[in-house]
């Protein structure tokens, strides 16, 4: 009557169940309430190579306005003009541009005038990855009147001489291939002008075309060979030849570009032996 209680039936008496004692705690591995998720790791945007835009266009094709000055001087004391040209390509797409080309030239008695604005387009189009083939065209406005503005273009050899003709409408036309091979840059430049006489004035006409090779991309320097058909009643259809050894600095916020233009053949040539030419561009990238 007064012994301890039976255990169970068949055994000894049993501990509590598994799982009754205390347990370790386990880590809380649910986000908490209180704030917002973690952000995602960043995206890395792969970086264009060297002399390349973002957009995929080469650096000689982006949107600017800048300045582009030439001088010359004729060791033979015979005239020598000069010229400012202000440039702008405005773009309207990634590879669309609006041109314009404002030219102020000083011709005979170091008379300045404006010269025969243009206005136009070009599309830049990608081949391959480090090939581009640019074409567009521009139409002139006939602001000369005298031929005096005329050897304001004897600084650049010739080269767009349309600017600073009288009495035309000048219909120009563009396409420009260009292809990069590491730190090396050849550009090929072919460009036909049609010059539509005034009232009493002839028909004329003139055909650009140029090659040259840089070598580097933000900074470099190389040498361009350049002629220039002149079939004009002024010009007596000559071709003018010239050598320009360069040097190039290219930045995101602009550029600089500096020239040594020298003829090659005559009336103009040899070099330094009778007229040489300095040119000196820069200005602001506006893509």
């Amino acid at each position: 009557m007064g012994g301890p209680p039976p255990g169970p039936p068949g055994g000894p008496p049993q501990g509590p169940p598994p799982g009754w004692g205390p347990q370790p705690r386990q880590p809380n591995y649910a986000p908490p309430m209180w704030g917002p998720p973690p952000p995602p790791p960043p995206e890395t945007t792969p970086q264009p190579p060297d002399g390349i835009t973002a957009a995929g266009i080469p650096w000689s094709q982006r949107g600017r306005v800048g300045l582009d000055t030439a001088a010359c001087l004729d060791v033979n004391g015979r005239e020598c003009g000069a010229s400012v040209n202000l440039l702008t390509d405005i773009p309207v797409t990634d590879n669309l541009f609006v041109e314009g080309v404002v030219p102020l030239g000083v011709g005979g008695a170091n008379q300045a005038a404006l010269g025969n604005p243009t206005l136009g387009v070009h599309y830049v189009g990608r081949l391959m990855k480090k090939m581009w083939l640019t074409g567009g065209g521009s139409l002139g406005f006939p602001l000369i009147d005298e031929s005096t503005l005329l050897v304001g273009s004897l600084p650049r050899a010739l080269w767009d001489f349309h600017l600073y003709h009288r009495r035309i409408v000048p219909l120009t036309l563009g396409l420009d291939w260009e292809m990069h091979a590491s730190f090396v840059e050849v550009r090929v430049e072919l460009s036909p002008s049609i010059l539509f006489p005034l009232a009493g004035e002839d028909f004329g006409g003139g055909f650009y075309h140029a090659a040259e090779v840089q070598f580097g991309h933000g900074i470099g320097g190389g040498l361009r060979l350049q002629g220039v058909v002149a079939a004009t009643p002024e010009f007596s259809d000559k071709y003018a030849a010239a050598l320009a050894p360069f040097f190039v600095l290219k930045r995101d916020a602009g550029y600089m570009r500096v020239a040594i233009v020298m003829p090659l053949n005559e009336p103009y040539g040899p070099p330094f032996d009778s007229t040489w030419g300095f040119n000196f561009g820069a200005g602001i990238h506006i893509d």
